[in-house]
């Protein structure tokens, strides 16, 4: 929260560009008052771990073997710290030519993106399934609290992918016919985001997600602007 208010304070002196209004959007769920980053159910093994195809029973256990890794006093942080998980269970980032068939929280207009090629919309996802699921299952989770141990060289979650995937197979539901479907996994897509938002102590983390939440309420009102305002949904 301190550096959303921090950044919102040095765009003022014009030292950097005006924000956007996606970015001012994302400014204000950063500059809110912060909320403890606690609850039932912690979302930190799932953000750490999710570019890793690792079947959902045994996530914990990997990410608790990577934390007593970490605390191990012979490690050399500074080498850079790799996840148990390496070697392990099959690690995948989208990239190339994926990247150019999704949709980005970037994107003014995520739906013509998705119509200029749905058919590479649909492989992208295809060839990133485990991705895909493990975005829709951000659900389950109400906080994000990391649990390596403060320091500045501690590991960081790779954010960029999963939410991509998420959007651009809602929007992809739609395009291709299935309106109904496509408006719920919007709609839907976005209280997770927001809630690990509002809820995490993790600068990365809430940037990100907050980025997502909002992509997510454009889609759905470019759905709902195309829709007919009697369409039951």
């Amino acid at each position: 929260a301190a550096a959303g208010l921090a950044w919102v304070a040095i765009a003022a002196t014009k030292w950097l560009p005006r924000p956007t209004e996606t970015q001012r959007k994302a400014l204000a769920i950063l500059a809110a008052p912060p909320i403890s980053a606690s609850g039932q159910h912690n979302a930190f093994a799932a953000v750490w771990l999710w570019h890793y195809d690792i079947p959902a029973a045994a996530v914990e256990n990997v990410a608790n073997a990577d934390i007593a890794r970490y605390r191990m006093p012979d490690l050399d942080a500074q080498s850079g710290f790799v996840s148990t998980a390496e070697g392990v269970y099959r690690y995948s980032v989208v990239s190339g030519k994926a990247l150019e068939a999704l949709c980005l929280p970037a994107d003014a207009d995520c739906l013509e993106k998705i119509r200029r090629d749905p058919g590479a919309t649909r492989k992208a996802l295809a060839r990133n399934t485990a991705q895909l699921d493990h975005a829709l299952a951000l659900g389950a989770f109400d906080h994000y609290h990391g649990r390596f141990p403060p320091n500045v060289l501690q590991p960081l979650p790779e954010m960029s992918g999963p939410a991509w995937l998420q959007l651009s197979d809602a929007a992809l539901r739609f395009v291709e016919g299935d309106a109904t479907e496509g408006v719920w996994r919007a709609c839907t897509g976005a209280r997770p985001w927001r809630q690990l938002a509002l809820h995490d102590d993790s600068l990365i983390v809430q940037a990100s997600a907050a980025e997502n939440a909002i992509a997510f309420s454009a889609l759905f009102a470019h759905m709902l602007a195309e829709l007919p305002v009697d369409v039951p949904l």
